[in-house]
């Protein structure tokens, strides 16, 4: 029987991505191990830095796909949590130049920072620390 406020370890279930960097669209059901391969400039990085905007808010400089409007990185949890990063283009005048960075929303931290807690309490170097 587990205690209400006991802390279990979280896997990614399920990792959608939409128009961030050279991915159009994508959607990943990692199993207990995952392993991303292929030829140059397919997409394996953009997959792990997507997945880094969403659970680590680190944002490429220049995250939305070519011809899109925004970006999107859906990260389903194992517990049935979700993070949405929604990543819009910025503001520009009229000459092109911006007005202001990138409007970011990002999911609750607060699962981010139970894994954490879970890692430093079983003595596990977490993958996704700022």
């Amino acid at each position: 029987m587990t205690q209400q406020n006991e802390i279990r370890p979280l896997h990614v279930a399920a990792l959608t991505i939409k128009d961030f960097l050279g991915i159009e669209e994508m959607e990943i059901s990692p199993g207990k191990a995952t392993i991303i391969e292929g030829k140059n400039a397919t997409g394996k990085s953009s997959i792990l830095r997507a997945l880094q905007a969403a659970i680590g808010g680190d944002v490429p400089l220049d995250p939305i796909r070519m011809g899109s409007e925004k970006a999107e990185v859906l990260v389903r949890l194992s517990d049935g949590w979700s993070i949405r990063k929604a990543i819009a283009e910025a503001a520009r005048d009229s000459g092109g130049k911006m007005i202001e960075g990138p409007v970011i929303q990002k999911g609750p931290r607060r699962i981010v920072a139970k894994a954490h807690e879970w890692c430093v309490r079983e003595k596990i170097e977490p993958l996704f620390v700022r």
